[in-house]
């Protein structure tokens, strides 16, 4: 292994008369970066570190919790790279029965507090940039965005941690994420890095061992889409676009390339994700198909250069039919009493994404929400609403559901605004909400009021529509009784009776007691046909 040593500071300050069994930094792209160290004192010896004087002189283990950890690596030159911000979060005590002990420490990146509280929040119009800034800015961390913003659209995290929400986002802007020592920061290209030499050099720079792997991939992606804003579908098939490498081990590459097409069948779609249009959809059918292949060359190494970096480029040189240049998607440093070394993972695929799709967290279930508008610009009779944890921020446009719909046409029943309304969503995903229906609550009562004045409809035998000015059609169905009425606010109604209480016959009624009646036919004929004809005036 490697000469040097590896610092360890707890609060900013160095941890010196300890005697450390191993210290490993686990760095890996979008996911929060791991620190683990062993340490072992002996019977009597409760102070793992002199720390600073401010610390105190008995800063034991437990004290660590909480504290700021860093890990400094120092090569035999005195040359310092920092591999590890963040803070403790774990420590173990393990007494042991000579009478000394081991302590485990186990330290992980600020970003970490991002992935810990499950949100609901709605972002309307909002850019990857200015959203990863807010979810950072949660648990007061920073982002540094370093990509180019695609449209802003509107995005709904529905039950995911800010961490978890930030890698789906990030993955659909095509890019990927690291900690970093104050946050996170995001690119969509791997940063310049650094280089090792295979056989070529035994110090820092060595290559002591690698390795690459291919395997075949579905090398294109079938799948079918709606666009309910043009009523559009359409079924695609063997939809590919071919990824972007380096140039290193490209006859590894064109194996997989050519074996994945001559032997696997497409893949499928089933998420359609954030797609809105056709075309939306097809670029994201595309893009799988780049993850597939992109993702199915890989390269495993061994060396002591200190400099690697997930997030950075690595310069392969050397007489090896691999060199060439790689993005490091993973690393594992490692000190031990012998010394320094790291393994690491890299790729050849230049416009590197995660290589498993981010799964997206599915709502399966039925929600309440508030309407706040109900005049839909676009005149697809979507309901704007305002979920029970949103509190006055932006609203979201939902679909209706109704009995039926068509061009001007349909069963048009809008609910009011302040009306609480069911929401589910389809294919659980939460930023594609339908309305079910409309809901009654302890403050907006059922219209339950008798038809015959008294104050409740207990047998269940009246049915009835009320709008909100109080036009009403009720159909009653109380045996002996049975009718249909409709009626105005006012004193006009329309009754189909099945048995009169005046004349006991079958009865329709056109009643007004303060207005008028009008017949009018100015093209036509008025016809009453009757047995009896009968008439009062005045």
């Amino acid at each position: 292994m490697s000469a040097g040593y590896v610092h360890v500071k707890v609060a900013g300050a160095p941890l010196v008369d300890t005697a450390f069994d191993s210290v490993s930094v686990t760095q890996e792209l979008n996911n929060h970066w791991w620190c683990q160290i062993e340490c072992r004192h002996t019977e009597g010896q409760r102070l793992l570190g002199n720390a600073a004087a401010s610390v105190g002189a008995n800063y034991n283990v437990e004290d660590w919790l909480g504290q700021d950890l860093q890990i400094v690596s120092c090569d035999q030159f005195f040359k310092e790279e920092v591999l590890f911000e963040g803070f403790v979060l774990a420590v173990e005590l393990e007494y042991q029965l000579q009478g000394s002990y081991r302590a485990r420490v186990t330290g992980v990146s600020r970003s970490y507090k991002m992935d810990l509280t499950p949100r609901h929040a709605y972002y309307l119009d909002k850019s990857l940039s200015s959203i990863a800034q807010r979810l950072a800015g949660n648990t007061h961390l920073d982002c540094a965005a370093q990509c180019k913003d695609r449209r802003a659209l509107n995005y709904v995290q529905w039950g995911e941690s800010d961490f978890q929400f930030l890698r789906r986002l990030v993955d659909d802007h095509q890019c990927w994420m690291r900690p970093s020592d104050k946050g996170i920061e995001i690119f969509d290209s791997f940063q310049p890095g650094t280089r090792v030499v295979w056989r070529g050099e035994s110090g820092d720079n060595g290559l002591l061992g690698f390795s690459v792997k291919g395997k075949l991939a579905q090398p294109s992606f079938n799948g079918a889409h709606y666009n309910p804003h043009l009523m559009m579908s359409k079924t695609y098939t063997e939809v590919h676009t071919d990824p972007e490498f380096f140039g290193s081990v490209e006859p590894l590459v064109d194996a997989v390339k050519k074996a994945s097409k001559d032997t696997l069948p497409p893949g499928y779609l089933q998420d359609r994700g954030r797609a809105v249009t056709l075309d939306d959809y097809e670029e994201e059918l595309k893009m799988e198909s780049v993850r597939s292949i992109g993702g199915s060359v890989s390269g495993k190494g061994t060396s002591r250069n200190r400099e690697i970096r997930p997030g950075n480029t690595l310069e392969i040189a050397g007489v090896l039919d691999a060199q060439g240049t790689y993005g490091v998607t993973r690393v594992v440093h490692t000190w031990t009493p012998k010394g320094y070394h790291n393994e690491f993972t890299c790729t050849p695929w230049k416009n590197y994404v995660d290589p498993v799709l981010p799964e997206p967290k599915p709502w399966i279930g039925v929600v309440p929400a508030r309407v706040v508008e109900h005049n839909d610009p676009k005149k697809m009779g979507r309901i704007k609403v305002q979920y029970f944890w949103q509190e006055g921020g932006p609203a979201h446009w939902a679909r209706m559901l109704t009995p039926h719909a068509g061009g001007d046409r349909g069963f048009m029943f809008m609910p009011e605004k302040g009306d609480e309304v069911a929401v589910a969503f389809e294919e659980g995903d939460p930023e594609r909400p339908v309305i079910l229906g409309a809901l009654w609550n302890g403050v907006d009562t059922a219209p339950r009021q008798g038809f015959w004045g008294n104050e409740d409809i207990e047998a269940n035998d009246v049915k009835r529509i009320v709008t909100k000015s109080g036009n009403r059609l009720q159909m009653v169905d109380k045996k002996g009784q049975e009718s249909i009425v409709l009626a105005t606010p006012g004193s006009i109604r329309v009754a189909l009776i099945n048995k009169s209480d005046e004349t006991g016959r079958e009865t329709l009624l056109l009643e007004t007691s303060a207005g008028d009646i009008i017949f009018n036919a100015p093209n036509g004929r008025v016809h009453f046909c009757c047995k009896k004809f009968s008439r009062e005036v005045g």
